[in-house]
């Protein structure tokens, strides 16, 4: 091993080092009420990372809260959304963060064997500051999947809630353990058990339902919430509702794919001319070679 090898993780390693050293006092052992300790053991047991780091990432989490509350307030709401427990928004971005710096120790390493100390360094500072970014960002896209998901079964959800009020099937409720009988696997279904998992503690439907509208924060639910809410506080026919939000909800979502794919044509202009380019010069490039090839001779 050359000397710069050496020196580079040398200077990592005391870098680290020295990291832990001042951020883990910072932590603290504050006595914690038996709720906190049990979902910190509930931590140590999914996470090797909070195992591992637990007072620093404590200490980490503490300056994200401090100095990026709204980094931290947008992320405990993609959270809650995608219904992750034990985490706290901070929590997760101070893992990201040690486990991006772990994989750039690692691959500043491996650079400085196989090409130089200045690129490991330069690695090493973009994968610091751009892998938290990322690892981050894919709460983002599976929050907007999860939404995309139940809006494109909600009317589906709102058509059997309005065909078993009309047959007198049941109250609204019981519709809603249908629905989420009937989509055991899917994020409407997860978010129906949601709701009534806070009507079996005692907490009023309409409530519930303002709730799974904040956490989805999407027009087409916070409109099936108003049509339920208000039918309810006001005595009027929940089914007749149901149906009249269903329909208008396919005729947006008809509009939605329209635009769609008119977006998709243009998208894929980009690629199709790459590909075509790819094919012409396959096909040009042996007459070209066979026309320098003479020329030559």
């Amino acid at each position: 091993m050359s000397e710069a090898t050496i020196l580079t993780v040398g200077l990592t390693g005391f870098a680290a080092g020295i990291g832990s050293y001042f951020l883990t006092p910072l932590a603290g052992r504050e006595e914690v009420s038996a709720t906190e300790a049990a979902r910190r053991d509930a931590l140590r047991t999914a996470s090797r990372t909070y195992l591992w780091f637990e007072p620093t990432i404590d200490a980490l989490a503490h300056l994200y809260c401090k100095y990026s509350p709204v980094s931290v307030a947008r992320l405990t709401h993609r959270l809650e959304l995608l219904g992750v427990e034990h985490w706290r928004a901070g929590e997760v971005m101070a893992a990201k963060q040690l486990e991006a710096a772990l994989i750039a120790v690692l691959a500043a390493v491996a650079a400085t064997l196989l090409f130089s100390p200045t690129l490991a360094l330069l690695m090493a500072l973009l994968l610091v500051l751009l892998l938290p970014l990322l690892m981050i960002r894919a709460f983002t896209t599976k929050a907007a999947r999860h939404v995309a998901l139940v809006r494109g079964r909600l009317p589906y959800a709102l058509d059997l809630m309005a065909l078993m009020l009309e047959a007198g099937a049941g109250t609204l409720r019981e519709c809603l353990e249908r629905v989420g009988d009937e989509h055991p696997d899917e994020p409407i279904g997860h978010e129906i058990r949601r709701t009534l998992t806070g009507v079996e503690k005692g907490v009023s439907a309409a409530d519930m339902l303002r709730a799974l509208d904040r956490r989805l924060a999407d027009a087409d639910v916070k409109d099936m919430v108003v049509a339920i809410t208000t039918a309810e506080e006001r005595g009027i026919a929940l089914k007749e509702a149901l149906r009249t939000l269903a329909d208008r909800m396919r005729q947006k979502q008809v509009q939605w794919m329209e635009k769609s794919a008119e977006q998709a044509k243009v998208q894929i202009t980009g690629p199709a001319m790459v590909v075509m380019c790819g094919c012409m010069l396959i096909v040009v490039a042996p007459l070209l070679l066979n026309a320098i090839a003479t020329a030559g001779k």
